[in-house]
């Protein structure tokens, strides 16, 4: 897009905001926002899978002695993704086994190479806009989830299938809403000896009108012994 299409793109949309009743700009303007923890209760969320996960078992006779040299228990890598679209042109995006991170020993190419995975754990997020009039106008509710524990050859803890995923969604006519998750960080928390991954998620929305875009960010950190904080 060129400078002089973008300038008329502008004075296009200036001119509707002024065009605008006080009716109308009250309608499309944002007036609260919130963000909290809520029970998990979303129809969406029903057909959901997780990685499935194996109690504690004896690592493979197959795995030689060379193929656990080349495995760095230490040092901890992202083998899934590291951005992704979970809300796109205003509908959920959903597709667990491909959009997801992990924290992982390097050298590892699948999480079946690890065991003693835990149950999935998860926390259920809502964010809520309500314009001039009181009105709601957007209301998203995510799921932060992963699954943790596994480890190598007896050492680690580790983490598989961290995600977040569109639980509920529902937008007011005049609104646009798009939503990303981004994954800036995968750590080592513990020690070289006793290594436990930890990853930083990040999910970004933005909310549009005729008035104005508005772009916000809630960032979670999960790790391998089963923790789920929300960052500020």
């Amino acid at each position: 897009m060129t400078k002089l299409m973008i300038a008329a793109l502008a004075v296009v949309l200036t001119t509707q905001a002024q065009a605008l009743t006080q009716e109308e700009h009250d309608y499309f303007t944002i007036d609260t926002v919130t963000v909290q923890e809520i029970p998990d209760e979303s129809p969406l969320l029903g057909s959901t899978k997780t990685f499935e996960y194996t109690q504690d078992l004896p690592i493979s006779p197959q795995i030689s002695q060379i193929k656990q040299l080349e495995v760095e228990v230490d040092t901890i890598i992202n083998i899934g993704e590291k951005i992704w679209a979970i809300v796109e042109a205003g509908k959920p995006v959903v597709n667990v086994q491909l959009n997801s991170a992990s924290a992982m020993p390097a050298g590892i190419k699948d999480w079946q190479q690890l065991v003693g995975w835990k149950t999935p754990r998860s926390l259920t997020y809502r964010v809520h806009y309500t314009n001039l009039f009181t009105m709601n106008v957007v209301d998203f509710s995510y799921r932060v989830m992963f699954t943790y524990g596994g480890n190598y050859n007896g050492q680690g803890h580790y983490v598989t299938g961290a995600t977040i995923v569109p639980a509920i969604l529902d937008v007011a006519w005049g609104y646009s809403f798009k939503a990303t998750v981004e994954i800036p960080t995968v750590i080592n928390m513990g020690t070289a000896q006793n290594p436990v991954g930890g990853i930083q998620m990040n999910v970004s929305w933005e909310v549009g009108t005729v008035i104005k875009n508005s772009q916000t960010r809630a960032s979670y950190f999960v790790d391998g012994l089963g923790q789920l904080k929300q960052l500020d």
